[in-house]
């Protein structure tokens, strides 16, 4: 709701069309700007949006993102908008001046007396509708100093929720109350500000004090009921570590209220399910509302423990320990974090000196000590970590298992577990597990060097295992001579030459084929120098052939740009 059009100057009807709301037909106030040049009330397009799906009021083009302030979007109009000439819209005062003036004419303690308590409080309920709480404030407050009464207290009391103020907001609904204990608006309005307090059990008690209860304040009570049940199942399923359900139960009373120890509820839920990013940004909030939180300081430092952020996690449960000295579970948290950290980086260090005993002790002990959710990161590194001791000390089935807890615990640590757990299965010989997780892993980290030639080196092992033992095919040493290489083939075609098989037995034919054709690629391959140095490297015919050709290219390359004679 914008300032009534009786109220301004004939002289300025030139340019006044431009600042009129055409939602509420009258000049605005609060004035923003949209995309396609129009202005309105923000309340009313902030209400208009609402109900029409995004479309301008005037010329129905579709409005993207949040319009913006007049004043920030043109100065200018929003300057020319000041200066029109507008009265008091008191009545009985005789003021006249510019638009941009009224509210500090309408706040002025000098400038009304007091029989302007009911017009002031009018005035403020434009503001509000207007969504100008903190302007509506400063006019019920004028009121309230020329007459106190219970409906502008609820007024005022509104406001203060509006602006997340639920302390001033209960103190006004039981000043209003003390007025006029009948008063249903005032008890609904104290019932809504301890609940955004989180206050559940003092609202129940605050509505059963009253008698009789019409419809609203009936709908407020049923609220209120269902946040108490929804916070008791929440704590009882916290306390029973069922974190998830916890979760879910205060995520629900959210809905309702904004209270920062419910919003710590479900920080300490999420930390339980090891979800430390979330827990991290919520208590952010918190803190910035409520500098002085030791709670929040507290949940905060156990998300940054999680994460195995210990200098960050100290910090915060410093300054927790600072605002409670005497807080039993920020003390008890704080000297786990200490153990932990002295642990974790213990092992670190015992690797570094290749005391990889040491190593899995520390960790361990770590391990045991943080007893930290299976999503954590914190669990994950000291797993990882105990894993990449453990491959060293060839412990491969324990180093397995440890880098599956570190996988499947947290996307963190994923690919340096992942690394470990390729190295161990190389070394039971189990190459295509290790392929397989390496082809997965590549795809989320397609750019990563190690991840390529981890994957690299699993396919090399994989080609290497399906080879062809070819020595044993010729039954020789792999010391063996090109001359002694050639005698045993000859021995070995007149025995598996397929003319030998019955022409008849057409499987056995094609059988004997395949395994003469493998004996002359024996011979090719263990008679050329290259090719038999390329296999004894591990190479299947395929890659050698690979390698062959691209010598071959590299030669005739450097033939062509004049080397070895080709330049003259």
């Amino acid at each position: 709701m914008g300032f009534p059009l009786e109220l301004c100057s004939e002289a300025d009807e030139n340019h006044l069309a431009e600042y009129i709301c055409v939602i509420c037909v009258t000049l605005v106030e609060s004035p923003v700007l949209t995309e396609c040049q129009h202005v309105f009330c923000a309340g009313c397009l902030e209400q208009w949006v609402g109900r029409t799906q995004h479309r301008c009021p005037t010329c129905s083009a579709t409005l993207h993102g949040t319009p913006k302030p007049l004043q920030q979007a043109s100065p200018l109009a929003w300057r020319v908008l000041g200066r029109v000439r507008v009265s008091c819209p008191l009545t009985g005062c005789e003021w006249k001046g510019e638009y941009s003036e009224v509210n500090s004419h309408l706040t002025n303690s000098e400038s009304h007396l007091l029989e302007g308590a009911s017009g002031m409080r009018e005035q403020a309920e434009l503001k509000a509708e207007s969504r100008q709480f903190k302007e509506a404030i400063t006019l019920y407050s004028k009121a309230l100093a020329g007459s106190k009464d219970a409906l502008t207290l609820i007024g005022r009391g509104r406001a203060w929720l509006q602006l997340d103020q639920p302390t001033q907001a209960a103190a006004d609904a039981r000043a209003a109350i003390a007025l006029d204990a009948s008063c249903s608006p005032a008890h609904s309005l104290l019932a809504r500000a301890l609940v955004q307090l989180g206050e559940f059990d003092a609202a129940s008690r605050a509505l059963s004090s009253v008698p009789v209860k019409d419809a609203s304040l009936a709908e407020v009570e049923g609220l209120v009921y269902q946040l108490l049940v929804a916070e008791r199942e929440g704590t009882e399923a916290y306390k029973s570590a069922d974190f998830a359900q916890a979760r879910e139960c205060f995520a629900g009373v959210l809905k309702h209220t904004q209270a920062h120890s419910i919003q710590l509820w479900l920080a300490k839920s999420e930390l339980g399910l090891g979800l430390c990013d979330q827990a991290i940004r919520r208590t952010r909030e918190v803190l910035r509302e409520a500098p002085n939180n030791g709670s929040a300081f507290m949940v905060r430092g156990m998300a940054y423990y999680l994460q195995a952020e210990f200098e960050q996690a100290w910090k915060h449960l410093q300054e927790a320990l600072r605002l409670d000295p005497d807080d039993a579970a920020t003390v008890h948290a704080a000297k786990k974090a200490r153990k932990v950290q002295r642990a974790a980086e213990g092992a670190k260090a015992a690797a570094f000196k290749r005391n990889f005993e040491e190593a899995v002790a520390l960790a361990s002990q770590a391990i045991e000590t943080a007893d930290a959710p299976m999503r954590a990161p914190l669990r994950a590194m000291l797993y990882s970590e105990r894993a990449a001791a453990r491959l060293r000390l060839k412990e491969y089935a324990a180093c397995l298992e440890d880098a599956a807890q570190a996988i499947n615990g947290s996307d963190s640590e994923c690919k340096a577990a992942s690394l470990t757990r390729a190295s161990a299965l190389h070394a039971l010989n189990r190459h295509e597990e290790a392929l397989a997780d390496m082809a997965a892993l590549i795809k989320l980290y397609e750019h990563d060097v190690q991840i390529k030639h981890a994957y690299h080196r699993a396919n090399f092992e994989v080609r290497k295992m399906k080879r062809p033992e070819l020595y044993e095919l010729l039954r020789v040493p792999s010391i063996s001579s090109i001359p002694e290489i050639k005698q045993a083939y000859r021995a070995r075609a007149l025995e598996l030459h397929p003319d030998k098989v019955d022409i008849n037995d057409g499987a056995g034919k094609k059988v004997a084929e395949a395994r003469f054709k493998e004996l002359g690629e024996a011979l090719e391959i263990l008679t050329d120098d290259f090719k038999r140095k390329l296999w004894d490297e591990g190479y299947d015919r395929d890659a050698i052939e690979e390698r062959v050709q691209a010598a071959q290219r590299a030669a005739r390359e450097h033939t062509r740009d004049g080397c070895c004679g080709g330049g003259h």
